[in-house]
């Protein structure tokens, strides 16, 4: 069965990723898809300058969320670090 899902979090939010740094970027773009309402909360979070180790936590938190939403094998392909030349955590 097919729901319509609507999020007032989701609502009209232009997320400031134009100074995030390059992992805020990719973590923010991993999300792209989630209609969870965790996922607004977390691009808010990424779109805020995260700290080296906010970024640690944001990805354990976007792991777990992806996971949840889109299931491991589907997380996994969305993680994929691609040649970003970004630290893996």
């Amino acid at each position: 069965m097919m729901q319509r899902v609507t999020q007032p979090e989701f609502a009209d939010d232009v997320l400031e990723l134009d100074n995030a740094s390059p992992a805020a970027v990719w973590l923010a773009n991993t999300l792209c898809g989630c209609m969870h309402p965790k996922a607004a909360r977390l691009l808010k979070r990424l779109s805020l300058h995260p700290s080296q180790e906010e970024l640690r936590e944001l990805h354990s938190e976007v792991c777990e969320l992806l996971v949840l939403s889109f299931g491991p094998v589907e997380a996994r392909r969305r993680l994929q670090w691609r040649s970003t030349g970004l630290p893996a955590w």
